[in-house]
């Protein structure tokens, strides 16, 4: 906006290009080179990433030469030789695989009496494992019916204590008559229904009528079932263990057998089996070898084959830079131009003793070899000021440079035509406003999708055609301002 847009207070003031504040100076000048492209950003990205591509290349070089010196200095063979050796080795290890695999059946004994033998070698396997599992689940059974055996001799074992206590033990305890203390006789020991103190009936309690004896029978009959089933068990488990003992000789001269049959077939093939298996192993290394080595040739082949990508790359991120250079332009040409285009701006304003007037690299506009400010007039800092946007923005007309392409003044007529100060007769010329709005319309009527807007109390009346709205400046009478319902 600082280049679109000419308020009013800037039209005088001695700070047009805001040398007071350095941060904003600064970013005015970052603005007139991107406006200009002067500066493009696009270069110093391509910059960048030339840099790199070179960086990557010459890493990937410098870690190609390294691996091919380290292959070269071991005398290691081109990789399509190594790929014909994996090949033949290949071959020949699926040959020797398949001569294993022979003499691996023959060593087994795949013949009709080792098959006999092998086939009663395993149904005495499975025989031996089905009497194994028998023998552990008898054994398992057993172990849980001792523990029940000793909890029925217990119960018999408490029943019987129990029966001895009531025939020991009288439930009463008294022997001695509570009044006189005499010995006390029990005369109906015989009837227990009685009290032995005073002959009365007893009445029976139904917790106390338990026949001991009954119990005790049924927990000894239990026992003694008990006893007879674990007898079975361990009868059965010795026939199990001598079953067991039976089968394991005859497997073990099954296989006695299988080894008597077979003594004349192993001996000639053990050694070529060894040597056999040794070949094999060897051929694997071998492949392993060559496969490490492939692995290397193939880890140079895709560092080459990025080194060629990232090459296009460069190249075709030169062609971008040299074509954005170009496009680029140069500082000193641009501002030498716009000096132009201001001069001739001041002539078209009939600026008054116009001489020697320039903007200098730093963008500062001097008039009559003199900075804008020291010129001492207040209308010559408007039409300086006014100059300096209008040749901006005309020249990035010319060059279809990147300004928004709007432009906004307000009061151009300040401190010139009849608003000028006595004391500045010359800048109080109306030619001078002519001069001002006759630039602005030709550059419209120039260049295309162009606009300036301009805010003006007393426009020339021969720019009625162009006057899109007139305010009244008085509240409550509409339109009174820009913003429609502000009045203050």
């Amino acid at each position: 906006m600082w280049f679109c847009f000419l308020q009013n207070e800037r039209l005088d003031n001695k700070y047009l290009l805001f040398e007071n504040e350095f941060m904003k100076n600064l970013k005015l000048q970052q603005v007139f080179d991107v406006i200009f492209e002067v500066h493009v950003n696009k270069l110093a990205i391509l910059s960048n990433q030339i840099r790199e591509l070179e960086r990557r290349i010459a890493q990937w070089d410098s870690e190609i030469k390294t691996l091919y010196a380290f292959l070269q200095e071991r005398n290691i063979s081109d990789e399509s030789v190594l790929i014909d050796e994996r090949q033949k080795l290949n071959d020949s290890l699926d040959e020797y695989k398949n001569k294993l695999l022979n003499i691996s059946q023959t060593l087994r004994g795949e013949t009709d009496i080792s098959n006999t033998l092998n086939n009663r070698r395993e149904t005495l396997t499975r025989s031996l494992q089905r009497i194994k599992t028998n023998l552990r689940d008898r054994e398992t059974l057993l172990s849980r019916l001792l523990p029940l055996r000793g909890q029925y001799a217990e119960e018999i074992r408490k029943l019987n204590f129990l029966k001895e206590s009531k025939r020991i033990f009288d439930p009463l305890g008294i022997v001695r008559c509570p009044v006189c203390f005499a010995q006390l006789s029990k005369n109906n020991e015989d009837n227990n229904d009685l009290c032995f103190l005073c002959n009365t009936k007893l009445e029976k309690e139904d917790k106390l009528n338990i026949d001991i004896t009954l119990e005790i029978k049924t927990y000894d009959n239990k026992l003694k079932e008990l006893n007879t089933f674990i007898l079975d068990i361990e009868n059965e488990i010795s026939q199990i263990n001598h079953d067991k003992l039976n089968i394991g000789e005859q497997l073990k001269k099954a296989k006695q057998d299988i080894d008597d049959s077979l003594k004349n077939y192993i001996s000639p093939y053990i050694y070529e089996r060894d040597i056999i298996v040794g070949e094999i192993k060897r051929m694997e290394q071998e492949v392993s070898d060559i496969e490490v080595v492939l692995n290397l040739y193939n880890g140079i082949q895709q560092k080459e084959n990025k080194k060629i990508e990232a090459q296009t790359a460069l190249e075709k991120k030169n062609r971008e830079i040299e074509k954005e250079r170009e496009k680029a332009n140069d500082r000193e040409l641009v501002v030498k131009n716009l000096s132009e285009v201001f001069q001739d701006v001041l002539k078209l304003f009939r600026f008054p003793k116009l001489s020697d007037a320039y903007i200098q690299s730093d963008l500062l506009p001097f008039v009559r070899g003199l900075l804008y400010k020291k010129i001492g007039s207040s209308g010559a800092l408007t039409l300086i000021s006014l100059a300096w946007y209008i040749s901006m923005f005309k020249m990035a007309n010319q060059r279809d440079s990147k300004h928004p392409g709007f432009l906004m003044v307000d009061s151009p007529q300040k401190n010139i035509g009849v608003k000028a100060k006595d004391s500045e007769k010359d800048f109080g010329d109306i030619r001078i406003v002519d001069g001002i709005y006759q630039e602005m319309l030709d550059i419209c009527s120039q260049y295309d999708n162009t606009q300036i807007i301009v805010v003006d109390n007393e426009p020339p009346e021969y720019l009625n055609n162009y006057v899109t709205i007139r305010f009244t400046g008085r509240k409550g009478n509409y339109p009174y301002g820009f913003i429609d319902d502000e009045e203050e």
